[in-house]
């Protein structure tokens, strides 16, 4: 999948050109208010998600939209529109690479009228362009427009109590629901884990025929210094070793080299 490289528009608002470089992983776009920002991103969203509608309603002229990998591998995508007076349609041109896709966008009462022929053919074009530009970059928005804060006359503020929230509110809104849900259940599904473990701890106390083998001789050759060691690293792993938890493994392992010890004189005698 390619991402943004660089974005040059020709004609914005009928008289500017507007160029840009993106970074691969985050880019932020500041300015006063009409200074452009949300128009360049609908026309760049409009190109990518061939929304023809949207797109001819902004002024432009050429659009230049570079795309890269990580391999350092590029493709270009150029939108050219077509000045012809007289259609009754909006002609635009895409070139993907070597391909070329000739848009028409026509009035809607025009589309009616259309030929069946032309508009099977134009649709075909529209959905091979789609599929096409989908393969190369994956895009998605969210408008971020917040509302400004205003003053509201108390009479004004009786009269409609709710007051309208603007999208990117109502979005974090949600967010924070779901990743409160998400919370919750995580956390349900650490206590089952907590349970099961536990149950398999004291599970893992009662006698076992096929682990609880009992061997003098072989209790007799544990080295108990290594038994410390493995002990000790294991509830390191667990987060569970404390300057408390090492005193009773060291209490633990002395008792144990008490009666190894006398098993062994006892052995001999």
């Amino acid at each position: 999948m390619f991402h943004i490289s660089r974005v040059e528009i020709e004609g914005f608002w009928g008289k500017h050109k507007v160029e840009s470089d993106f970074f691969p992983d985050v880019n932020i776009f500041i300015g006063k208010n009409g200074t452009g920002k949300t128009t360049f991103m609908n026309i760049l969203l409009s190109v990518l998600q061939v929304d023809l509608s949207t797109l001819i309603s902004y002024e432009f002229k050429n659009i230049l939209i570079r795309l890269r990998d990580d391999d350092s591998k590029t493709r270009t995508i150029k939108v050219n529109r077509n000045d012809r007076v007289g259609l009754p349609f909006e002609e635009i041109t895409y070139r993907v690479g070597s391909r070329s896709f000739l848009m028409q966008v026509y009035e809607r009462d025009y589309e009616i009228r259309r030929p069946a022929r032309l508009r099977i053919k134009g649709s075909d074009q529209y959905e091979t362009l789609k599929v096409q530009l989908n393969e190369l970059v994956s895009i998605s928005s969210l408008s971020v427009h917040r509302t400004s804060a205003v003053v509201i006359r108390e009479e004004e503020y009786t009269r409609r109590n709710n007051f309208p929230h603007p999208p990117i509110d109502q979005r974090l809104s949600e967010l924070m629901q779901q990743l409160t849900s998400y919370q919750l259940s995580l956390e349900l599904k650490a206590r089952r884990v907590s349970s099961d473990f536990q149950k398999d701890v004291l599970a893992s106390m009662l006698y076992d025929p096929d682990f609880d083998k009992w061997d003098l001789q072989e209790a007799l050759n544990i080295e108990l210094g290594k038994v410390k060691d493995e002990l000790s690293k294991a509830y390191l792993e667990l987060g569970a070793l404390d300057d408390k938890v090492q005193k009773k493994i060291d209490s633990h392992i002395k008792i144990l080299v008490v009666a190894q010890s006398e098993e062994r004189a006892s052995d001999k005698l």
